[in-house]
């Protein structure tokens, strides 16, 4: 049986690979949706920034009030939002410990937060200068409160805490803009 000219010629178009144009075409396509996802991209990398600073902060938490416990000795995080950073200490009694003891027992060094993120303290993360403390008392409970990192740019906000004073234990809230409900 004979091939008709035209299947013959369309048979060794497709052998021979795509024209210029359809390369073209297909490379503005391409480069149309990597500029649509690289915003998209990069909000989720920041995100993904303030939930890992979030995460530290409950997680030194928990470390202070299990070191207050195990250690039976009063632990503190210090929270210097003039600076937005932040450390663990501990006392030298289980309770009312010397103010000279806290500087000299450092558990964890000054953790310094990226430029662009910042700590604010209270519920209702409004209080922007000066120390915040969290205490742990040598048996596991401690103060109530909450420390907030903060997107300065207006994006996501934290907030971890401790909302019961005797179970000591850390919650962590977020909202997704400055006024919205917590969750």
């Amino acid at each position: 049986m004979k091939r008709s000219a035209s299947l013959e010629s369309w048979v060794n178009k497709t052998e021979q690979g795509f024209t210029l144009i359809e390369a073209l075409v297909g490379l503005c396509v391409f480069s149309l949706m990597l500029a649509m996802a690289t915003p998209l991209y990069s909000e989720w990398i920041e995100s993904s920034l303030i939930r890992e600073e979030a995460r530290a902060v409950a997680m030194l938490t928990k470390e202070g009030r299990s070191l207050a416990i195990s250690q039976n000795l009063e632990h503190r995080l210090e929270f210097d939002l003039d600076s937005n950073c932040y450390r663990l200490t501990h006392g030298n009694r289980p309770n009312n410990s010397t103010d000279s003891a806290w500087e000299n027992n450092v558990v964890t060094g000054w953790h310094q937060l990226p430029d662009h993120l910042g700590l604010v303290a209270n519920k209702e993360c409004d209080r922007v200068t000066g120390m915040d403390y969290q205490h742990f008392n040598g048996g596991g409970s401690g103060n109530t409160g909450y420390i907030c990192i903060d997107d300065r740019r207006g994006g996501e906000t934290f907030r971890v805490g401790v909302p019961y004073r005797g179970t000591g234990h850390v919650v962590v809230h977020s909202r997704a803009a400055p006024g919205a409900n917590w969750q």
